[in-house]
């Protein structure tokens, strides 16, 4: 799955040199690069070895534990987690995906904006429209607050304007 810059509709490119954090950078940098907030120096390689076929994530990993050495892979590679969860009608790999990774290890709010801010959400009347333009409906909404990473709930209170 392909990351798209949600300005310009270049591809993004992961890029880990000359950065302190691998970032998702737009292939005509019209927007700021996406932070991970994983180390450039961390080995994100097991994960890539073991889970991404032909650019593509193979969700299956979320069925089980995921294994330490693939954390800071699964880390770097959230936005195409995010965005198959959104996607996702089988509540078998949804419910995992949320259990396994996204509630014990979502914690950039840089990732989160990107993909709400993405065609990957649709606009509909139920929609709610953020202060960052991040788009996102009550059931994500939900889900998305019981992570378990301060950061990520102070986006979503502060982006949609949540108190309590």
């Amino acid at each position: 799955m392909e990351l798209n810059c949600n300005k310009c509709g270049s591809d993004l490119r992961l890029v880990s040199e000359g950065v302190r954090n691998y970032v998702w950078q737009c292939a005509s940098e019209c927007i700021p690069p996406v932070d991970t907030l994983v180390p450039a120096t961390a080995d994100i390689a097991p994960f890539q070895q073991a889970i991404v076929r032909a650019g593509k994530v193979d969700f299956s990993f979320c069925a089980r534990p995921l294994i330490p050495s693939h954390l800071p892979g699964a880390k770097v590679y959230t936005p195409q987690i995010l965005i198959h969860f959104i996607e996702c009608t089988w509540a078998g790999c949804y419910n995992s995906i949320y259990t396994t990774f996204l509630s014990p290890h979502l914690d950039s709010p840089a990732v989160l904006d990107y993909v709400l801010r993405s065609q990957v959400i649709s606009v509909t009347k139920d929609i709610v429209t953020g202060s960052t333009g991040a788009k996102i409906y009550g059931d994500l909404l939900l889900r998305l607050r019981g992570v378990k990473s301060p950061s990520i709930r102070r986006y979503l209170d502060d982006t949609f304007q949540l108190h309590g």
